[in-house]
């Protein structure tokens, strides 16, 4: 926890972002290779281990995406080629989480019904909607075709998320962890989705 915290404070200074995006990326790989890959396996059918297992990897990536060319402070191209290469294949692990995501989805489809809003009409309907919208932004990055597009409305769904479903759920119960960790989920799909954008908003 106390690592999380440095991490994520650390972000905001430009002279140490790119070496602490890098330690990042490489902290989730190992909590994946140590935490969740031995229930993975032994539980392959299970979709909260697959769920958790796609969340960290999608974070990871977006931490390599940062470290390869320091958005917020770097031009383009000045981190070293094994960084690159590290972004590059984020990209496309980025896109397999995503598409793990939509099959969850289409699987699931009933029991994720129930956590839309009430007052929110067609609960399953939405299920198969946000099934979609995985998919095809999975298929844009993989096709390299509307990235940027897609990847700012993956952002805007997750951001949507935050504020309709996962927000509302953390006011009614304060006390709870998993309420929590969801809503701060969603807010980091957000963010990666939208770092990952803002390479290709760059690009145009």
């Amino acid at each position: 926890g106390c690592v999380f915290l440095f991490f994520g404070i650390g972000l905001f200074f430009r002279r140490y972002r790119r070496i602490i995006a890098i330690l990042l990326g490489l902290l989730l790989l190992l909590m994946i290779l140590f935490h969740h890959l031995q229930p993975l396996i032994i539980h392959v059918s299970n979709p909260s281990e697959w769920a958790a297992v796609c969340e960290l990897i999608s974070f990871s990536a977006g931490a390599f995406f940062i470290a390869d060319d320091d958005i917020l402070s770097s031009p383009i191209g000045k981190s070293s080629k094994t960084i690159h290469r590290a972004a590059i294949v984020s990209k496309y692990v980025f896109a397999l989480a995503l598409l793990v995501f939509g099959i969850e989805h289409y699987l699931y489809a009933e029991y994720i019904g129930t956590l839309v809003p009430t007052w929110i009409p067609g609960t399953v309907i939405w299920s198969y909607f946000v099934m979609i919208a995985f998919v095809g932004a999975s298929i844009s990055i993989f096709v390299g075709k509307a990235i940027y597009t897609s990847l700012i409305l993956l952002g805007c769904m997750f951001s949507l998320w935050v504020l309709i479903l996962h927000g509302p759920r953390v006011a009614l119960h304060l006390s709870l962890e998993p309420e929590w960790t969801s809503l701060f989920v969603a807010a980091g799909m957000a963010g990666t989705s939208f770092i990952f954008a803002n390479r290709y908003f760059a690009k145009r």
